[in-house]
C-alpha cells in the first residue's frame, strides 16, 4: 500500500476492518473516479493467473515519468508498436506490472472509447 500511496499518489478512501480491528483490505483512490482494492491473503496466490497488468491513462506521460524518476523508479517513455500510444512501464514491490499511457495525435485512437 505504501508504494501506491507514496509513489503513485493514491489516497486511502476506505479501510476494511474485521471485528477485532484488523485491516484486511483497503480501497485506494487513484483520482478521477478510479479506485483500486487490495485485500490481505494468508498465502500468496500461485503465479500465472489471468491478471496481466494495471494500466492508467494519463494526460501528461512525460510528467508522470519525471515524477517516477524523482521517486527513484527508472522508466522510459516509448511509443507502443501496435497503436503508437505513448507508454511507460514500472513494477510495484510485489512484481505487479503497471503501465501508464497517453493517447495523442500520433496514436491510432486519440479519444477514449465510449459505450453506446
Amino acid at each position: 500500500m505504501a508504494f501506491y500511496c507514496s509513489v503513485l499518489g493514491c489516497t486511502v478512501a476506505h479501510e476494511f476492518k474485521n471485528g477485532a480491528g484488523f485491516t484486511y483490505g483497503v480501497f485506494l483512490s487513484a483520482g478521477n473516479g478510479t479506485y483500486l482494492e487490495f485485500f490481505h491473503v494468508d498465502q500468496v496466490p500461485a503465479a500465472g493467473g489471468l491478471f496481466r497488468h494495471l494500466c492508467f491513462q494519463v494526460e501528461n506521460i512525460q510528467r508522470v515519468a519525471e515524477v517516477l524518476r524523482a521517486r527513484g523508479i527508472q522508466t522510459e517513455v516509448k511509443r507502443s508498436r501496435s497503436d503508437q500510444t505513448l507508454q511507460c512501464w514500472i513494477s510495484d514491490p510485489h512484481g505487479t506490472v503497471i503501465e501508464f499511457h497517453e493517447h495523442d495525435e500520433q496514436s491510432t485512437y486519440s479519444r477514449p472509447a465510449t459505450l453506446p
